[in-house]
């Protein structure tokens, strides 16, 4: 039988790392707990974020409000999809697959990038040059993993070279054929 906690990480609600620790997700309260050495005393009714950690990736955010907290456990209540604990699939390549991510105002054409990671709720590219924080792109990869139409938003940026800069992102949406290529992958690397 699996274990109700998962590693986790507690954020403000703008994306603010506050701890690191394990959280448990209760479906019928619509509730998440989370545990940490130090866990920050907020406010009952302040918003915050527990982000559960998969592998070393941010596979899935609870999103709710404080409605305890003490040094060692934060409830959070009022989230939405606290029954959506398993891990989704998670797809790291050792070798980066080329994409293009198309800036969703029209500022700029396709722009040639490298995706290294992706999920049914996080993406990670690189690219020469960046894009805004809180921006959103549609990505695509014709293999060999097929993605179209990937709508994501641009969360993070991490400057790795000399122009070269890694986006974490949130995905708004992604089309049905995306997400069964993304699944269908993941079974055959062994990833699920």
């Amino acid at each position: 039988m699996a274990s109700p906690y998962f590693k986790a990480i507690l954020k403000t609600q703008a994306g603010q790392l506050l701890e690191y620790g394990y959280g448990r997700a209760d479906p019928q309260q619509k509730s998440v707990d989370f545990f940490g050495e130090f866990v920050p005393l907020m406010k009952m009714g302040d918003k915050a974020r527990v982000v559960r950690v998969a592998d070393g990736q941010e596979t899935h955010c609870f999103d709710g409000e404080v409605y305890l907290s003490s040094k060692g456990l934060l409830r959070l209540v009022g989230v939405q999809n606290a029954e959506e604990t398993e891990n989704p699939p998670m797809l790291t390549v050792n070798e980066t697959m080329a994409a293009e991510a198309t800036p969703l105002d029209g500022s700029a054409g396709a722009v040639a990038s490298l995706l290294y990671a992706v999920s049914l709720d996080t993406v990670k590219f690189s690219c020469l040059g960046s894009f805004a924080v809180g921006s959103t792109v549609t990505l695509q990869s014709d293999g060999p993993l097929r993605l179209t139409g990937v709508m994501a938003r641009i969360e993070r940026q991490i400057a790795l070279s000399a122009g070269v800069t890694c986006h974490l992102c949130t995905v708004l949406s992604m089309p049905e054929e995306s997400r069964r290529s993304l699944t269908s992958y993941a079974e055959t690397q062994g990833r699920l």
